[in-house]
């Protein structure tokens, strides 16, 4: 009898295991990826997954956007059409920006603490990335 009585007593007990903590919401999350600047105004967007580059072409400033979460170039307001080609040696995505052929190059980085560099190329030109 004292057998069934302790096995009954261990019953509401709870487990002996480590107990775990809830997962953080991710900081980058956003709540849609539509938008004029990339979909900033919608959410907050981490600045770690967006490339930025302007620069005057054909005397008219320009600003092509690129987010490294889903993939998208935006070009000023409006989302462009890109067709991606992958390699061994990276990732490239053709759009046009106006009447010109643009290019961004994703490629690993030399150092294991770079990451992947992105390069944005207008007509074969290198655009330097936008430092502000």
């Amino acid at each position: 009898m004292s057998v069934i009585l302790t096995a009954c007593r261990n019953v509401n007990k709870p487990k002996s295991g480590k107990r775990r903590k809830p997962k953080p919401k991710s900081a980058h999350r956003h709540r849609s990826s539509a938008g004029a600047t990339g979909g900033a105004e919608f959410g907050y967007v981490d600045a770690n997954c967006v490339k930025m580059w302007t620069w005057a072409l054909d005397d008219e400033p320009v600003t092509v956007i690129f987010r490294r979460d889903t993939m998208e170039v935006w070009v000023g307001d409006e989302k462009a059409e890109t067709m991606c080609n992958f390699s061994e040696h990276g990732a490239e995505m053709d759009f046009c920006v106006g009447s010109h052929k643009a290019r961004i190059r994703s490629m690993q980085g030399c150092d294991r603490k770079q990451r992947i560099i992105h390069t944005l190329s207008v007509d074969g030109y290198v655009i330097p990335e936008e430092t502000t």
